[in-house]
């Protein structure tokens, strides 16, 4: 178990790990609004490569989580987590599995909701959201 929780803390804090993150990072920043400049939105029915990329990424910051809060002794519930958190629950709209929570009946059925209005907000809260994520980039470097 030593010698596992060993290679794992290795692992994470090598450069080439730090580095793939930062590049996941400002893609998931930049990335999404970059291509809806070109007409690309990952709620396309007919093609869903962005939706299906940014459900990589979105895979990649929960596999990051985990080994963080396996490898670091206080990461659960600390500001980093939270912040890590944040961040990665906000590309989940722009993946797969937002698109097809958009798309269902059950979007459709709450519609008028409370719920509804809170998610709109939140939406527009875009900035709030980049900022989580330029956090991410200052916790890498």
């Amino acid at each position: 178990r030593r010698a596992v929780r060993k290679a794992l803390v290795r692992f994470v804090r090598h450069a080439y790990f730090g580095g793939f993150y930062l590049v996941m990072t400002v893609y998931a920043l930049f990335g999404p609004d970059l291509c809806a400049c070109f007409g690309h939105t990952p709620l396309n029915e007919e093609d869903l490569t962005l939706a299906a990329i940014n459900t990589i990424v979105l895979t990649a910051f929960m596999f990051e989580e985990i080994l963080n809060s396996l490898v670091f002794e206080g990461y659960i519930c600390s500001l980093r987590f939270w912040i890590d958190t944040l961040a990665t629950v906000s590309i989940a709209g722009d993946s797969l599995i937002g698109t097809e929570f958009l798309q269902s009946d059950a979007f459709v059925a709450m519609r008028g909701s409370r719920l509804t209005k809170i998610l709109r907000v939140g939406g527009r809260s875009s900035k709030f959201m980049r900022f989580l994520r330029m956090a991410r980039i200052v916790q890498l470097t």
